[in-house]
């Protein structure tokens, strides 16, 4: 593998996996350890094929963003309100940090903008450095979430795991966890910046995403399944709760805690949560500066370097923070106008990754696609297109009940 495929790769995996890593065994445990298996493996697969069609699409159309401006402007809304959701987590996380371990006290606006001024000055880092960092931090996560699984798994007795729980059977459980688990392996986002990086290479941009999204998937099973069968084993009431949706991420954090030393625990989830929120926004903002230079600057592939060293380094801190800034200033002053959006965020992935590229494909193709074979056959794409809806009504039932 090259240099630029491991970035690609890491880019990927950084993005999909978000703060939610840490709530899918809370949402998980109510459907049992096989039901939670084959969805997880499902929906990756489901994600690699939607990939291969955006892929398709941002191969083909060589200037400007691929998905015009219906896609640009439902990306705009689903980047911004991703950002804000991040910089209001992390700042939160943050604040909790100084006052545990310091005994120090900020203000939520103090380390919200903390948060926002590490982001604006890694995006507008060099392209090189920004992989580099990346790279670096999700290693980091992948390593936080093996470490704590495995500390508290020496402590657990063994037993025999139900394999699948009653609420496997009811509408209200799948509801809940079909868009959430979609949303976990949210990468189509990046589809754009990874094509250019790896020069529109069919082969190499299949490869990343497939290796890109497979490590999200093992990284949620290790963690999710770690987790419930910890808590089955050790603490069954917490797991009862779990199971009937009764429980919280406190309430989940202060039984590690007990099976643990307590700080060290803390520390780890601190430091999963802020690696999985930090990875996630890098992504997304690299997203969003390409977005801006491909659509509204008309900056192609090829001139995309040029343009970061013709402005120079300010030239580009100023535009990173410009493009920035609206997630800021929603965090600061309106932070629950975005975070309500951020509810229905599986309606709006449908829309981005399935809806709008399918209407391309329908649309405004002609002849095969030629990198996808798989996609050329109408029930694949009628299969997509059911699925898509099934999420959106998953939504919308979730939000009436």
């Amino acid at each position: 593998m090259n240099q630029k495929l491991f970035s690609a790769i890491f880019l990927i995996s950084g993005t999909a996996i978000g703060a939610g890593l840490l709530a899918l065994p809370l949402v998980l445990a109510r459907i049992g350890f096989l039901p939670l298996i084959l969805v997880l493996c499902a929906t990756w697969g489901l994600m690699y094929l939607i990939s291969l069609m955006g892929i398709e699409l941002a191969i083909r159309k060589t200037k400007s963003f691929s998905l015009g401006g219906v896609g640009v402007l439902s990306f705009i809304i689903l980047f911004y309100a991703l950002l804000s959701a991040y910089l209001d987590g992390s700042a939160s996380i943050v604040q909790t940090v100084f006052m545990e371990l310091f005994q120090v006290t900020f203000s939520t606006r103090v380390t919200t903008v903390f948060c926002f001024s590490l982001l604006v000055l890694t995006l507008s880092s060099m392209f090189t450095i920004i992989e580099k960092i990346n790279s670096i931090l999700l290693i980091m996560l992948v390593a936080v979430v093996g470490f704590l699984v495995t500390a508290i798994l020496i402590k657990t007795p063994v037993t025999a795991i139900p394999m699948i729980e009653e609420q496997a059977n009811g509408l209200g459980a799948w509801a809940l966890i079909i868009p959430l688990v979609f949303t976990s392996f949210g990468f189509n986002a990046v589809i754009e910046p990874i094509t250019t990086l790896l020069d529109r290479k069919p082969k190499l941009i299949k490869k990343a995403f497939f290796w890109g999204s497979l490590i999200p998937l093992g990284v949620y099973l290790v963690w999710t399944l770690g987790i419930l069968y910890v808590m089955h084993g050790s603490r069954p009431d917490v797991y009862t709760m779990m199971v009937q949706g009764g429980a919280d991420l406190g309430l989940l954090v202060q039984a590690l805690s007990e099976m643990s030393d307590y700080g060290l625990v803390q520390i780890l989830m601190w430091s999963m949560s802020l690696l999985s929120i930090f990875t996630s926004a890098l992504g997304i903002g690299i997203s969003l500066i390409y977005l801006f230079e491909t659509y509204f600057l008309s900056i192609t592939a090829h001139s995309e370097r040029k343009s970061h060293s013709a402005i120079g380094y300010f030239g580009h801190l100023l535009r990173v923070v410009g493009l920035t800034a609206p997630a800021l200033l929603i965090t600061l002053f309106i932070p629950d106008a975005f975070i309500k959006i951020l509810a229905f965020a599986g309606m709006i992935l449908v829309v981005n990754a399935v809806l709008i590229p399918l209407y391309e494909v329908f649309v405004s193709h002609s002849g095969r696609l030629n990198f996808s074979p798989i996609l050329n056959r109408k029930w694949v794409l009628y299969g997509l297109f059911m699925i898509a809806l099934c999420i959106m009504g998953c939504e919308v039932y979730n939000l009436f009940t």
